[in-house]
């Protein structure tokens, strides 16, 4: 439903403070159809954001970057590799979803797939 948009000019003066084409292209690019949230300063006043995700109305089964967009691509770039370098499951999760990958492709083979 929406897409989280971080952009410096937003966050001082709101999401109108966006003017220029090429970055209202770019947002209107990811967004695909989706609202755009922008990130300001009502937002970052908190020391924690919750997104709710305890229905499936509100379900996070993506990525974080199909999400998030920063407008600036130095900031951007930043923090993909951050999470990409830093964020990682528990070795014991990656275990348990290996077991349940087979267990799936075992069931499927029985049944006839391949």
């Amino acid at each position: 439903k929406h897409c989280l948009i971080f952009d410096e000019h937003a966050f001082k003066n709101g999401p109108s403070a966006v003017t220029s084409p090429r970055t209202k292209k770019n947002i209107e690019r990811f967004c695909l159809g989706r609202k755009p949230l922008y990130y300001g300063l009502e937002m970052s006043g908190p020391p924690i954001l919750h997104f709710q995700t305890s229905d499936m109305a509100h379900r996070i089964l993506n990525h974080f970057y199909t999400v998030i967009y920063f407008t600036d691509p130095v900031v951007d770039n930043y923090y993909k590799r951050f999470v990409r370098d830093f964020i990682h499951y528990h070795e014991y999760i990656f275990c348990a979803a290996g077991k349940i990958v087979k267990l799936l492709q075992e069931e499927g083979k029985e049944r006839g797939f391949e």
